[in-house]
């Protein structure tokens, strides 16, 4: 699947461009994630750092969830204009599993579970 393809990836798009964040990508991949989009993963880049950090979503005190792409199993927040502005990577994958958890002290979108897809382990 490509991102043009991808019909969940073009509404989180559309709507995030009527509520004025159509260039926030941190902000269309927390839509997409809740629209359960299960394809598309976008990263970000830290300056003078090799790893990058799947963006998990914004919450709504705008503080934005990243998780390390190779722990896959602890999230951190950051600022949310720091995430914007930093280096995004974008990727398209076959992730199969549902991920759902509290979210400790914060919301996201008004709900109160992070929620995304991750790929399955065999």
């Amino acid at each position: 699947m490509s991102f043009t393809n991808d019909e969940k990836w073009n509404n989180a798009k559309k709507i995030a461009k009527q509520e004025g964040k159509g260039t926030d990508w941190c902000y269309i991949v927390t839509l997409y994630n809740y629209m359960d989009g299960n394809q598309i993963g976008v990263y970000v880049t830290f300056p003078n750092e090799s790893n990058k950090y799947r963006v998990l979503g914004v919450t709504d005190r705008d503080t934005t969830l990243i998780e390390e792409h190779s722990s896959k199993d602890t999230y951190r927040e950051i600022n949310s204009e720091e995430a914007f502005r930093l280096k995004k990577v974008f990727e398209t994958h076959n992730f199969e599993t549902e991920y759902s958890e509290d979210l400790k002290g914060t919301t996201m979108l008004g709900q109160s579970k992070l929620k995304y897809y991750i790929e399955s382990v065999v």
